[in-house]
């Protein structure tokens, strides 16, 4: 510790006597200046300054160096970073500083697996595991040596994890866990759980991610650390994106945005991890089926990126962009992007993104344009790598290719065979991830089943040697019965449940007969009653209209004028203002006459009165093209009644601040979305209120379609389409 304020102390002299750093001549410690140069990125040339000026003192280099080794991988100068961990791991070998040396290339492997180099870092992480462990176990220093081989486990967990070998990667990751469990390291506690849910994920253990997921959060925020609590929400969305759960996915994704600190502090370990949380969240909304949004999104991280952002991960964020580009039929910028993306593979170490881009690409190459032969040969790279390392899009990357041969060069012989490989594929993804899903259960019986036998053999010992001949006679001639007799029990059991099955289907079919009709007659009774609901609700609102209209509002005009001159004005503007209250309620009940206004004009004058009554904070958009568009006037009436009961829904229910509108048009469709930020509420058609049920019936009258997202705590979204005309 004395060294190092040492060396800051000598570092930060010799820049306040080159330079003035911070322009005023205020007092400060050594260590605040330190801070203030490395914020300002100018701390490596004072480093190089003083390394170069100290001569043939190694003692007093060697831990510039290591500082110096430390900037480097900080700020991402990668080329320089060998060398000078050459030279820091020579000199502390070299002066028996062995706890140091070992630090230094734990360090260095970190680095290393920060710029995706896997390979190269891990044979460097298993020798260093293998000379540390007996380190651990005695000595003044076995601690340290414990906390240094931990995070060489918890890196070797992420290392193979990247490499896609998920089963050593948890068998390293919980070995960390136990280290620093007994180091107390609640700060590695966490990144160590959060790897772990990473690894059960994959291995299809979901509620086995979410309890570790769980742990990993409990500490964070007990920490107050902001920037782990993050990275977990990053990876729930991940789980939930894999489970097609897409809210919840869409949910934890914002809050990962939300926890992380410092976003706008321009480091570059800041900007890789907001960039990778925008991919994340722009990927989940694509599968979402939300593209525009999802383009939005990932157009922010692009324009993070610069020099010295790893090609690793400009290749993901272009991969992606050129993907949700493709979704939203935009193919020049898919085009431009997916060129992007090829031009970082050279630079790129992470297979597994590299063999996404390729069979992206290759279809792509496939659907629109006419570069076939570059297709196939796209294809064939992403088989290539996932016969190695098989998933899911290793079958739909032969089918592609399928397709390729069969529509495009007529080769339906070789197509044929690409099918049945994909089926046999297939066949065997499934096959491991029941084994997988097995793997706990095994692990569980495999130890019940030693115990019984260690019960067993302890039990044989204590029998007297000299009756062993005739209680092995016995026990023989007792499995000899004993199958028998479970043979003919199987027999007959098998035979007897096959009546059972056979009675029990048929059972099943006329249950589900019944069902049928019973549901059928009581959608005919439901949707009978909806409409007479309807047309009555339509009637009497009219009637409503009318009778306030030209009743209530003409004898309170009658009587503002009567009063004119006889009554104090306060009382006249009562008056005035309770006419043009009931006028406008009048207005409310009776549907707007949609041939001299349209649909958008009608939810507008909805949305002033909104504002006006500053009820609600309404954000609204919609698509200009819409303008132009002529909508029936039977679609206008129906989606203007369910659009006035959602907003009334939200002023009674929801509790909400604010409400985002958003209205366009797409492939002949209108949608219509409706966002509240409200207490939100469990969707369960089994206790909806009559007022759904009613915008059900409605938008199923024009043919059209009303989805409804929400649960407690996290707002609604209403998300309504229906055709033009």
């Amino acid at each position: 510790m004395k060294n190092k304020k040492l060396c800051i102390s000598i570092l930060c002299l010799i820049n306040l006597i080159s330079s003035n750093v911070n322009g005023r001549d205020e007092k400060k410690s050594s260590l605040q200046i330190y801070d203030e140069l490395v914020k300002q990125e100018i701390v490596i040339d004072s480093l190089v300054n003083i390394i170069n000026n100290i001569q043939n003192n190694d003692n007093d280099k060697v831990y510039l160096e290591y500082l110096l080794m430390e900037q480097y991988g900080e700020h991402g100068i990668w080329d320089k970073l060998d060398s000078t961990y050459n030279i820091v791991h020579s000199k502390l070998t070299k002066q028996n500083k062995q706890l140091k040396a070992f630090e230094a290339t734990q360090i260095y492997c970190t680095y290393l697996n920060s710029n995706q180099e896997y390979n190269k870092s891990l044979p460097i992480l298993n020798r260093l595991i293998e000379e540390i462990t007996p380190l651990t176990q005695k000595g003044k220093n076995k601690l340290k040596f414990l906390d240094i081989q931990s995070t060489c486990m918890y890196e070797l967990a992420y290392n193979l994890m990247q490499n896609s070998k998920t089963e050593e990667s948890l068998n390293a990751i919980n070995k960390a866990i136990d280290n620093y469990i007994l180091l107390n390291d609640s700060a590695m506690l966490i990144e160590a759980y959060n790897i772990s849910g990473i690894l059960e994920n994959r291995l299809s253990r979901s509620e086995k991610a979410i309890e570790n997921y769980k742990k990993a959060l409990e500490i964070s925020r007990g920490n107050n650390d902001d920037i782990s609590t993050s990275i977990i929400y990053c990876n729930i969305a991940t789980l939930y994106n894999k489970l097609e759960n897409f809210p919840q996915a869409i949910y934890a994704s914002r809050k990962a945005i939300m926890y992380y600190p410092d976003k706008n502090e321009n480091t570059l370990q800041n900007r890789i991890k907001l960039i990778e949380l925008l991919n994340s969240l722009g990927v989940i909304l694509d599968n979402a089926g939300e593209t525009k949004n999802a383009i939005d999104t990932m157009q922010v991280a692009n324009r993070l990126l610069d020099t010295h952002t790893p090609q690793g991960l400009k290749l993901l964020v272009y991969t992606n962009l050129a993907k949700a580009y493709n979704s939203y039929n935009m193919l020049d910028s898919s085009f431009t992007y997916f060129q992007k993306a090829i031009a970082c593979k050279p630079y790129s170490k992470h297979g597994p993104n590299i063999a996404n881009l390729d069979y992206l690409y290759g279809i792509y190459l496939t659907n629109n344009t006419h570069h076939y032969t570059e297709a196939q040969k796209y294809l064939n790279d992403a088989i290539n790598f996932y016969k190695n390392n098989p998933n899911e899009v290793y079958t739909k990357s032969l089918l592609s290719l399928a397709e390729l041969e069969a529509h495009k060069f007529h080769n339906y012989s070789k197509a044929y065979q690409i099918i049945k490989e994909a089926f046999q594929v297939e066949k065997n993804l499934q096959y491991d991830i029941f084994q997988k899903k097995l793997a706990s259960f095994e692990v569980e019986y495999k130890t019940k089943e030693k115990e019984i036998e260690i019960i067993k053999l302890a039990a044989k010992n204590k029998e007297e040697k000299d009756a062993y001949q005739l209680r092995l006679l016995i026990v023989l001639s007792a499995l000899i019965v004993i199958s028998m007799f479970i043979v003919i029990l199987i027999f007959y059991m098998r035979r007897k449940r096959a009546i059972y099955e056979l009675k029990e289907a048929s059972l099943k079919n006329e249950i589900q007969r019944k069902d049928f009709e019973t549901k059928t007659l009581l959608q005919d009774v439901d949707k009978k009653l909806a409409d007479k609901y309807i047309d009555g609700l339509e009637d009497s609102n009219k009637h409503m209209a009318k009778e306030l209209h030209d009743g209530i509002c003409n004898k309170l005009l009658t009587l503002e004028m009567s009063l004119k001159d006889t009554v104090a004005n306060n009382v006249i503007n009562e008056l005035v203002k309770l006419r043009n209250e009931v006028r406008d309620l009048s207005h409310q009940l009776a549907s707007p006459e949609f041939k001299s206004i349209t649909l958008l004009q009608s939810i507008k004058l909805y949305i002033d009165k909104l504002h006006n009554s500053k009820l609600l904070n309404v954000t609204y958009y919609e698509d200009p093209t819409l303008e132009n568009t002529t909508i029936s006037s039977s679609n206008q009436h129906e989606v203007y009644r369910i659009f006035q009961e959602v907003i009334s829904n939200i002023i009674k229910h929801a509790s909400a601040e604010n409400v985002f509108i958003n209205i366009s048009q797409q492939n002949g469709l209108i949608e219509l979305i409706i966002e509240d930020d409200g207490v939100g509420f469990e969707v369960n058609t089994d206790q909806n209120g009559m007022g759904i049920r009613t915008m059900h019936e409605r938008i199923k009258s024009i043919n059209g379609n009303l989805n409804i997202m929400s649960s407690p705590g996290q707002g609604t979204i209403i998300h309504i389409s229906f055709n033009i005309l």
